[in-house]
């Protein structure tokens, strides 16, 4: 991605001086890492363990139901509900 963001804009020095990248990057981040939670390993595996006994949720990838569950968890459930259904027409194409 950042380097993606450098042949975009050459002219524009180093990447820390191009804002729509880092913005863009920080929202990515902020999706994987939400600043406000805190909570253990074990509350994480119990989000996972619970979404994966829904049987469409069995072919995603366990970063993207990482993700999922940290968005929903945030508050953040738009996101979070656009990213699962998009992942379940993933998983399920072909069956």
């Amino acid at each position: 991605m950042f380097q993606q963001a450098e042949k975009d804009h050459p002219n524009r020095g180093t990447l820390e001086h191009d804002p729509i990248s880092m913005d863009a990057y920080k929202q990515y981040r902020q999706e994987y890492y939400p600043p406000n939670l805190k909570f253990s390993f074990k509350g994480l595996q119990t989000l996972l363990d619970v979404f994966y006994t829904h049987p469409d949720n069995r072919g995603i990838p366990v970063q993207e139901a990482v993700r999922i569950v940290l968005l929903r968890e945030a508050g953040k459930t738009e996101r979070s509900d656009f990213l699962l259904q998009t992942e379940r027409r993933k998983s399920l194409k072909g069956k």
